[in-house]
């Protein structure tokens, strides 16, 4: 039986975990990255225990809306493939959210 194995092709890499706090307005999640690769991917999670508010998210706009955004109900996350340069905001409906991110960076 082979074993399968996954090497991934990148100069190195670097992973951060953070935690931002989504208000009834719109809030930046991450900020504008530098250059193609600067940025591989995004986990982003609702971090609210089960009962608290929803959070819309909104790759590659500085302005979210209920309207516009992925909403993620507690405790429910998404990944982004997020090579490209671009901001994400949040918006929150009924109560500031506390979202998690791990961000991973070549």
């Amino acid at each position: 039986m082979v074993e399968p194995t996954y090497t991934r092709q990148s100069r190195g890499h670097n992973v951060s975990a953070s935690q931002v706090s989504c208000a009834t307005t719109s809030t930046t999640l991450k900020t504008t990255s530098v250059g193609v690769y600067d940025r591989f991917s995004i986990t982003i999670k609702n971090c609210e225990a089960s009962g608290g508010n929803n959070v819309y998210i909104c790759p590659n706009s500085a302005t979210c809306t209920t309207a516009t955004g992925f909403q993620l109900a507690p405790r429910e996350g998404f990944w982004l493939d997020w090579s490209n340069e671009g901001v994400i905001s949040c918006i929150a409906s009924g109560g500031a959210v506390n979202v998690c991110l791990i961000d991973e960076r070549d």
